[in-house]
C-alpha cells in the first residue's frame, strides 16, 4: 500500500485501509473506490493523506505503521490541550492522567509482542488540526520501540513514552508565545510542581531539544549532562524533522552525513540505524537516470539505498530490480505517487 496525500488522490483509486476521522468514526471503508465526492470529504474532515492500493503495489504484508494505531490514542490530545490551558491560567494539577496510563500499556503490549518484526518509521502528518500531537504520538510510539531495540526495562520505556507525550505540553500555553525555545524548561515546572511524575519523564521533557554538540536548547547541554531517554526522543523528532523535510529522501544526506549531523552516541545510533525504514515499502521514486521505480525492500546495511523495482522504463527495462547500494552513481531524485505521463 502506499500513503498519497488527498490533494493528488485520482477517481478510481482503491483505499487500502479503513479510513477514520480525527474522532475515530469510521469515514471510508477499505476498498472502496476514490471519486471526486469523496475527495472533497476528506478534505472536509481535514485528513491529509489517506492508503492506497494500485497496480503497483508489491508489498502483500504490510508492517506495521503509527499511523495504523494512532486512532487508539488520539483522543488524548484533549488531556494534553487541557494541562497546556492549565498552564496558561495557572491551574494546578486538574488533569487525571489515567487514561493516558491505560494507553501507555495498551501501546507497550503490542510493541512487545511485535518487537522483532516492527520497524522504525516515520509518518506524514495525517489530520491537518492538532499536528503537534499527532507528530508527539508517531515520536512516542518510535521512542519506545527503539527503546525495546536497546533492550530498554519496561519502566523506561513507560517514562520515554509520558515524556514523549508531555514533552510540549507548555506549547499549547499562551504564556510561551514569545519565547518558545522555553518551552521544554516551562512544560518541566509546570509538569513538576502539579503532576506526580516520575523524574526520568520530567528529564525528557526538558532535555528533548538539547543536542550533543551543545548547540540545543534551553540549557545547550552537551552529550555527558543528557539522559539517555532524552537522547533517544530528540534523535526520533530528528528523524521526523529531517524526513518531513525530504532532505533524506531526495539524496542529500548520505550515511556519513547523517551520522554527523546527529553526532549521537555510537550505540543508540548503531541501533537506530539499523532498524529504521527511512523508504516505505511501495513508496514511489524518480531516479537520476530518468526511470520510475518502487520501493519493494530496504538495505539494513545502508538505510539510504533501498532496492527499487522499475515500474516505468528509461534506462532500465520494466520489471528490473535495482540494489542501489550496488550502483553508486545513481540516485533518487523526487518522491511521486502515480506514474507521470
Amino acid at each position: 500500500m502506499r500513503l498519497v496525500p488527498t490533494t493528488d488522490l485520482k477517481d478510481d483509486i482503491k483505499v487500502a485501509l479503513d479510513v477514520y476521522t480525527y474522532e475515530g468514526n469510521l469515514l471510508l471503508k477499505k476498498g472502496s473506490f476514490i471519486t471526486e465526492a469523496i475527495i472533497e470529504k476528506l478534505l472536509l474532515f481535514n485528513l491529509n493523506y489517506i492508503y492506497i492500493i494500485d497496480e503497483f503495489c508489491f508489498d502483500k504484508n504490510a508492517d506495521w505503521n503509527p499511523h495504523i494505531e494512532t486512532y487508539k490514542l488520539i483522543k488524548n490530545h484533549i488531556l494534553i490541550e487541557q494541562i497546556g490551558m492549565d498552564l496558561t491560567h495557572s491551574k494546578h494539577g486538574l488533569i487525571d492522567l489515567a487514561y493516558i496510563y491505560d494507553l501507555r500499556e495498551d501501546l507497550l503490549e503490542l510493541l512487545i509482542q511485535n518487537q522483532e518484526e516492527y520497524k522504525i518509521v516515520y509518518t506524514p502528518i495525517i489530520f491537518s488540526p492538532h499536528c503537534r500531537i499527532t507528530k508527539n504520538i508517531y515520536i512516542a510510539m518510535n521512542s519506545v520501540l527503539l527503546g525495546l531495540k536497546l533492550k530498554l526495562p519496561k519502566e523506561e520505556l513507560e517514562f520515554i513514552f509520558m515524556g514523549s507525550l508531555l514533552k510540549d505540553v507548555a506549547l499549547h500555553s499562551t504564556n510561551v508565545v514569545k519565547c518558545r525555545r522555553m518551552h521544554p524548561y516551562l512544560g518541566y515546572k509546570f509538569l513538576q510542581h502539579d503532576y506526580d511524575l516520575d523524574d526520568k519523564v520530567l528529564e525528557i521533557v526538558l532535555q528533548h531539544h538539547e543536542r550533543l554538540d551543545g548547540s540545543g536548547y534551553p540549557f545547550k547541554l552537551k552529550s555527558e549532562s543528557i539522559s539517555k531517554l532524552s537522547k533517544i526522543v530528540s534523535l526520533i523528532e530528528i528523524l521526523y524533522d529531517i524526513r518531513a523535510s525530504q532532505n533524506i529522501l531526495y539524496g542529500r544526506y548520505s550515511k556519513k552525513q547523517f551520522e554527523y549531523l546527529l553526532q549521537y552516541d555510537k550505540e543508540i545510533l548503531d541501533v537506530f540505524l539499523t532498524n529504521v525504514e527511512l523508504y516505505s515499502k511501495d513508496m514511489m521514486i524518480r531516479l537520476s537516470s530518468g526511470d520510475t521505480g518502487v520501493v519493494i525492500e530496504n538495505n539494513y546495511d545502508d538505510v539510504f539505498r533501498p532496492v527499487i523495482k522499475i515500474i516505468k522504463e528509461k534506462q532500465f527495462s520494466k520489471g528490473t530490480v535495482i540494489e542501489l547500494i550496488k550502483c553508486p552513481k545513481l540516485k533518487i531524485t523526487s518522491i511521486l505517487y502515480f506514474p507521470e505521463d
